[in-house]
């Protein structure tokens, strides 16, 4: 099968979303979910699903006015691409908004679940492992691990949370004022913070190594 289209844009999260909607039906939007996700509410959504008022998925199909191919892109050069359905999209332009990649935190970003109804079981799964566990080690102290810290802790008080950071300071993309407060925040929910640690897995344990 062939489609042309004056622009090609892979990957449906907020860039491409946003690309796609400037553009409407002037493009071909490609991605290998069926559904729109708001990162920045899938936290919450995974730990405490009765502290978001909205679904934070919803059907390409049902918002935006482009064509939408739901596949992943094989192979591409600079005016065809070839997905893994075995259309070939012809186009003129091309933009990549593949975004950033979760894969050993399925809870942020999935590697399997494609399809709204996989995504949500996906979800109920991990919140019956979150809630049987008596603790929860996060690995980094950037954005995704700091909002994870603090919507465990806030969800569940009474469960031990560490946090484990190779840096001296957390969110190091951000100000010292913002640092100093998510630490204070954190500590203050009783989360344990670990600054200029590593660690290392031997077997199924974890060890630090302090820098």
């Amino acid at each position: 099968m062939i489609k042309r289209t004056d622009v090609l844009i892979v990957g449906g999260g907020f860039a491409g979303v946003s690309v796609a909607q400037k553009l409407a039906k002037q493009v071909v939007l490609v991605d290998r979910k069926d559904h729109f996700e708001v990162t920045f509410a899938t936290l919450r959504n995974a730990i405490a699903p009765s502290l978001l008022t909205a679904n934070p998925r919803k059907y390409y199909r049902d918002f935006i006015q482009s064509d939408f191919v739901q596949a992943d892109v094989v192979s591409m050069d600079d005016r065809i691409a070839k997905s893994s359905n075995g259309l070939e999209i012809y186009f003129k332009q091309a933009v990549i908004a593949t975004g950033s990649r979760y894969p050993t935190l399925p809870i942020a970003k999935s590697t399997s679940a494609y399809t709204i109804s996989e995504r949500e079981q996906e979800m109920r799964n991990e919140q019956k492992i979150l809630a049987k566990s008596q603790s929860v080690l996060i690995v980094g102290g950037g954005t995704v691990g700091v909002e994870l810290a603090g919507e465990i802790s806030s969800a569940f008080p009474n469960k031990t949370v560490t946090l484990v950071h190779s840096k001296d300071v957390l969110l190091g993309h951000l100000k010292p004022k913002a640092q100093n407060k998510a630490l204070e925040q954190l500590t203050a929910k009783g989360v344990s913070v670990h600054l200029n640690t590593r660690l290392v897995k031997e077997g199924a344990i974890y060890r630090s190594m302090n820098m």
